[in-house]
Parts: C-alpha cells; sequence; structure tokens
C-alpha cells in the first residue's frame, strides 16, 4: 500500500466474514533512528461498510513489523464494494539507532500516500473442491450463463498468473498452472458465505505471444453474480 522506499512499509490482508469486514494492516518502520508508536489507521467508509472498530499497533521499532486492524460493518446479507481511502498517523521519537535509546521528544505524524483499498466481490469468495464440475455446470444450465470477453497487454503464462491471483481462489485441483501452446484453460467454483456459488470456465488464448484474450463464461442460479468476471478483470 504504501511507496516502497517509505519509512513506514504498510501491507494489507484483507479478511470477510458474514457481518464484518477486517482490514489487516502490517506496518513495518524502516527508519532506524525512530521508534513510532500509537499508530492508528483512519478510514474514509462508506455507508453500507461504517467503521466499527479499530485497533492500533503497538510500539514499531526499527524492522519490526506490528499489525493495526480496521473493523467495519456489514449486513449480514451484504456484499458491498466500495473504495476506502485511508490515512495513518502515528507518534515518532528519535532515537540512537546503535543503542535503540529514545533521545529526542515525541512529535505526531501523519502517511497520507497511501493506495486506496479496493473492495471487491471477489473478496467474499472461498473455495469449494468438487468431484463433478460438469454435472454442476450442466445442472445450472444455460439460461444462469454469461459470457465476458477480456483481452490484456501480457504473455499467456503472466494472464493466467494474474487472473487467479484476481480470483483469489485456486482452480480445480486437476487444472494446471503452467501453460503449454497458445490456448489454456481453468475452471473454478467460488462459494459465499450466504451459501451461493458461482461457476467459472475460462479460456485464454495468446495473441502473438504480446497480448492474450480471455473468454470468461460463468453460470449462477443469482442473476448478480454473473457479473462477477468484471470484478476479477478490475485492477
Amino acid at each position: 500500500m504504501s511507496k516502497p522506499d517509505s519509512d513506514l512499509i504498510v501491507r494489507l490482508i484483507k479478511h470477510t466474514w458474514s457481518e464484518n469486514v477486517v482490514l489487516h494492516f502490517e506496518c513495518t518502520n524502516m527508519n532506524p533512528s525512530v521508534d513510532l508508536e500509537n499508530v492508528a489507521v483512519e478510514c474514509t467508509t462508506t455507508e453500507d461498510l461504517p467503521l466499527q472498530f479499530i485497533v492500533e499497533a503497538g510500539l514499531l521499532p526499527y524492522n519490526q513489523p506490528e499489525h493495526a486492524f480496521v473493523a467495519l460493518e456489514k449486513h449480514i446479507d451484504a456484499l458491498p464494494v466500495g473504495t476506502i481511502s485511508n490515512v495513518i498517523s502515528y507518534q515518532a521519537t528519535q532515537v540512537d539507532p546503535h543503542t535503540g535509546e529514545q533521545i529526542g521528544t515525541t512529535t505526531d505524524g501523519k502517511l497520507t500516500d497511501l493506495n486506496d483499498v479496493e473492495i471487491k466481490l471477489t473478496d467474499y469468495f472461498s473455495s469449494r473442491t468438487s468431484t463433478d464440475f460438469e454435472t454442476a455446470w450442466q445442472e445450472l444450465g444455460t439460461s444462469n450463463e454469461q459470457e465476458k470477453n477480456y483481452s490484456i497487454s501480457l504473455s499467456l503464462q503472466e494472464s493466467v498468473n494474474l487472473f487467479v491471483l484476481q480470483m483469489t481462489i485456486p482452480p480445480l485441483s486437476s487444472d494446471s498452472l503452467t501453460v503449454s501452446g497458445t490456448q489454456h484453460h481453468l475452471s473454478f467454483i467460488a462459494r459465499l458465505h450466504n451459501g451461493a456459488e458461482v461457476l467459472f470456465k475460462v479460456r485464454f488464448e495468446s495473441v502473438d505471444g504480446l497480448e492474450t484474450k480471455i473468454v470468461v463464461n460463468v453460470r449462477s442460479e443469482y442473476d448478480f453474480l454473473l457479473d462477477a468476471p468484471d470484478h476479477v478483470m478490475q485492477q
């Protein structure tokens, strides 16, 4: 989330439950001349994801990760999405980099150039193993299907890797992540906390090795999940 050369490196982990979304910020102080304390994240929340509570990180000496949390509340049946901006506030005290002893006064500071947090539909996905994907696919039928087409300027292997990363869940265990030739196929079953499921058949086709066409066929008994590929492809 933070710039690579920042004195405070921040990594985000998102956790989703039926009634909460928790933003987990791993914070690492990269300045050996400063101790950071009372590190807290301030978020711009949305109507569908109001703030529930925050947990500050403790003392951050040099190069020792600590953790801050922001809990957002949501309705048990809702799958809210949106953009959340964040600012980290802290207190900084100068220290002797050789002994770690605090030698200066404490000042307040803020880290404002953090990347926004995108809450996407795929953040609510969990994987489900299936012994017979094709049977589940056929049972849903074409009336519950939608096809989406995309094109990205990446190699075939890079496109496969990115799609799996964006899905947040692995493909079926029988599918290989290593491409061979100019086409590749993957299948996924994603389950949401309310029991809803969405099935994916994904075809990747290389175009001159510089571009990849991606065709996603998705089936679900829930109409709103038929747009799930758009959330997967959202950067």
